[in-house]
């Protein structure tokens, strides 16, 4: 065998090993991904990739914000429930029995202008001068209450009545000169009535006995002195009669309170009576239920009404309820 020159042993060298790899070794975590691409920050559950949190954290409880409280909300109601059944209780009430007069006593106006028999317990108030102030821009009259029964008395005078109907008149001789006086007042009174009245409907009735056309004796003495005659003063009373009549229009009627009324029915009785110098505006109502006591009341309140001594210290422009404009002075 061939030696190789330099010597050695001739055979080949074994061919060299490749080292093993070692094991691989743990290395560092991956990064977290971002807040973006995860649940929200404040969520109490971790994310995969997120660090374990530590022992003992405890994350924080989010509660949603409790519902607004609904007491306000009923008190409110119930607030505007209980004003609405006051408010309805008193529109709706039945008004209570008028007080039916077991006795009467006499209302003179302050000016001395008219006087009138008034029940004992009812309100009563004057308007106008007749109260003692002076407000030209009422008429004198008289209010008087008593349950559901309500009296209106206001005075006019015949100056006024010729004035407007001269100035307002269709014609050039106003009825107040040569026919009745209280005519045109009664016929205006219905107008106003109708403003507060729906349905309204009225029937003439008889007409009580007046005071405001009545002749007292002093005025037959005067009269029958006059004549030279003063033997038979009851003759010459009863002559005249027949000659001197009340000017008096009146009616029954009967209609619905507008308003706040709220379509309440009403009865009365409506009348005009003219005397001298003054006309007086009489109306009168009540619930239906009530009317047939308190009717005789309407009538001898109508009938009783008379001219004072003081007479009138305005005269009015137009009729009552107008609002009166004065023209004159004095009587």
């Amino acid at each position: 065998m061939l030696k190789p020159i330099g010597g050695g042993s001739g055979e080949e060298p074994p061919a060299p090993q490749t080292p093993a790899t070692p094991p691989p070794t743990a290395g560092p975590r991956p990064l977290a991904p971002p807040p973006s691409a995860g649940p929200p920050a404040h969520s109490p559950l971790p994310t995969p990739h997120s660090p374990s949190p530590p022992i003992g954290y405890r994350a924080p409880s989010y509660e949603p914000d409790p519902p607004p409280s609904k007491v306000p909300l009923f008190v409110g109601l119930g607030i505007g429930v209980a004003a609405l059944c006051a408010i309805g209780f008193w529109l709706f009430k039945p008004d209570a029995p008028p007080t039916i007069p077991t006795a009467w006593t006499t209302f003179e106006a302050a000016n001395g202008s008219f006087n009138c028999d008034v029940p004992e317990g009812w309100s009563v108030s004057g308007t106008g001068q007749a109260s003692g102030d002076s407000k030209m821009a009422e008429d004198d009259g008289l209010i008087l209450n008593s349950g559901g029964a309500h009296v209106e008395v206001s005075m006019s005078t015949v100056a006024g009545l010729m004035t407007g109907q001269l100035l307002f008149g269709s014609s050039t001789t106003p009825e107040a000169m040569t026919g009745s006086r209280a005519n045109g007042v009664f016929t205006f009174q219905k107008r106003g009535l109708k403003k507060h009245f729906s349905s309204f409907t009225d029937t003439p009735i008889p007409a009580p006995e007046s005071k405001m056309a009545s002749i007292d004796p002093g005025g037959l003495t005067e009269l029958a002195g006059a004549t030279g005659s003063t033997k038979d003063l009851a003759g010459l009373k009863d002559a005249l009669k027949d000659i001197v009549k009340a000017d008096i229009r009146i009616a029954e009627f009967s209609g619905k309170k507008t308003g706040l009324g709220m379509g309440r029915p009403v009865r009365g009785v409506r009348a005009c009576v003219a005397g001298r110098e003054l006309i007086a505006s009489v109306s009168c109502w009540c619930p239906p239920k009530d009317y047939p006591a308190m009717k005789p009341v309407f009538l001898r309140i109508i009938g009783s009404v008379a001219e004072g001594s003081g007479g009138s210290d305005k005269k009015t422009l137009g009729f009552p309820g107008m609002g009166g404009v004065p023209i004159t002075g004095g009587r």
